[in-house]
Order: structure tokens, then C-alpha cells, then sequence
């Protein structure tokens, strides 16, 4: 227990808690929460300890037979009582602004993530379009190639059935079924395919020197280049360049028209140019 400047006992009002009525208000309950450490100056008399509190007075014609020392102290616990109520309320609006404060600037923060929800949704919508346009184009195109690729090359005409090399002319009949099978590759694009086409387009010499590779099962052929270079020794001209310039020497215009003579002309100098870079 301490005393004040006065003489005045002070005690911490929270040891009187256990002591107060059931009478006392939520209202007086919520003041006396927010009221820290009140401390009442009572005077040293016993029997007014207990029962000089304001809050518990009832009854104002007790205030009468105090003392002039006993209202001085009620009205300083008064004034006490009234800077704790002016401290809370002070307290409770700036809480107060502060939290409606704070919930403005939550509510102007949710907004502006609605906005940009909003545009990404939008954006998210967009794309979502241009997604579903190239998997439609995308599944055009492999439809139109699943398509095209069942589809066959137009067929070349065969070439004729090459016998002895004069007619037709091997180094024709050579690039006519080349180009043949370079064409419609889809027709034949195993190397079997290839040799056995081959092989029907050939008769009389020329079959005598294919067929017995296709039969043997020792140096068989394993590709139509193979079956073309066997071709090429027996019937192709193995000096070219000396047959175009044999050609080149006798040509004269004589009968012949411009045209028919021109032509032949650039036909040997294009093949001696072709022999000279070989």
C-alpha cells in the first residue's frame, strides 16, 4: 500500500475486482478495461475504502455526509475518470479512421485485382480462340496431307521395251525410265519395285544381261543403279565425244531444212561440251 503527496492511501483498483457488484454495467465494464493501472485516492479511514467508488453509487445522499476531503477526492478521481474516457475515445476513432482507412486501401487494392483479372481473362479468352484456330488449321493441313499422301503420282508413260539398244536408242530408252521411276517414286518405292520394272521394260540382248543376276543367288542385284551400270557397258557409247565429232564433221545443211539443221547443230555441240567435261 503507498501514499500520495497528500497522505492519501493509493491502491491498484484491480485488487478490488473480486469485490465489485453484480450491478456494474457492460458500459462500466468496457471503461474500466481500457482504464490502465487506475489507481483512487481514498482517505485513511477503513470504512471508506470499500465504498467510496462512483461507480458504485447509488444513491446520492451518501455524496452529502462527506467530508470536504472526501469530495476532493472524488473529484479527482473523477477527472481521472474522465481523461481515461476522453483517452479511450480518443483511441477508439483513431482506431477507427485508421481501420476504414486501411479497408479503403484493401478495397482500391481488390479492385485493381479484379481489373487485371479481368484483362488477363480476356487476353486468356483471346488466345484461347487463336488456340483453337491453329489446332483446327493444324488438323486441315494433316487431313489434307493424310489425303494427298494415299493419292497417287500421275502415272508416266512406260517407256518402250529396250531389246538391242538401236531402237529405241539406249541412251533415250536410259533416260525415259529414269525419269520414269524418279516420277511416280510412290509407285515404286522399294528397291525391288524399281528393279523389277526395270526388268519388264527389257527384252531379247538386253534382258540376257540382266536376268541371270536377278535369278543367282551369288552377286545378285540389290538396286536398279546396280542393273543400270551392267546396261550402261553393253549398250551405251563408250566414246561419245568421237561419235559427236564424226557427226559434227559430216553435217551439212544439204536438203535438210534451217530448222532440221540447226537443231542437230546444237545437238552435237552440246554433247561434245558435255563429253569435254567429263
Amino acid at each position: 500500500m503507498a501514499r500520495d503527496a497528500q497522505g492519501y492511501i493509493i491502491h491498484d483498483r484491480s485488487q478490488d475486482q473480486g469485490q465489485e457488484t453484480q450491478s456494474t454495467t457492460s458500459n462500466q465494464d468496457c471503461l474500466e478495461s481500457h482504464t490502465y493501472n487506475r489507481r483512487e485516492t481514498l482517505l485513511e479511514d477503513p470504512e471508506h475504502q470499500a465504498t467510496l467508488r462512483i461507480w458504485e453509487l447509488k444513491d446520492l445522499s451518501v455524496v452529502s455526509s462527506w467530508s470536504q476531503v472526501q469530495r476532493e477526492a472524488m473529484l479527482q478521481i473523477q477527472k481521472q475518470m474522465m481523461g481515461d474516457y476522453d483517452h479511450v475515445t480518443q483511441l477508439y476513432n483513431t482506431t477507427l479512421q485508421k481501420s476504414r482507412e486501411e479497408k479503403a486501401t484493401y478495397d482500391d487494392n481488390i479492385s485493381q485485382l479484379q481489373e487485371v483479372i479481368q484483362a488477363h481473362e480476356q487476353i486468356m479468352a483471346g488466345q484461347a480462340a487463336v488456340v483453337k484456330y491453329l489446332e483446327n488449321e493444324k488438323s486441315k493441313s494433316s487431313t489434307t496431307r493424310n489425303r494427298e499422301s494415299h493419292q497417287k503420282s500421275t502415272k508416266i508413260p512406260d517407256p518402250p521395251t529396250l531389246i538391242d539398244g538401236i531402237e529405241p536408242a539406249y541412251d533415250d530408252w536410259s533416260i525415259n525410265i529414269k525419269m520414269k521411276l524418279e516420277a511416280n517414286l510412290d509407285h515404286f518405292p522399294t528397291p525391288a519395285l524399281q528393279m523389277g520394272y526395270v526388268q519388264s521394260r527389257l527384252g531379247g540382248k538386253a534382258s540376257s544381261h540382266i536376268n541371270p543376276r536377278l535369278r543367282s543367288t551369288q552377286n545378285k542385284f540389290q538396286t536398279v543403279e546396280e542393273m543400270f551400270e551392267v546396261l550402261d557397258r553393253v549398250f551405251s557409247d563408250s566414246d561419245r565425244r568421237f561419235t559427236a565429232q564424226r557427226a559434227y564433221r559430216k553435217l551439212f545443211q544439204n536438203k535438210d531444212n534451217f530448222a532440221t539443221f540447226w537443231a542437230e547443230f546444237q545437238r552435237l555441240t552440246v554433247e561434245l561440251d558435255m563429253c569435254k567435261e567429263v
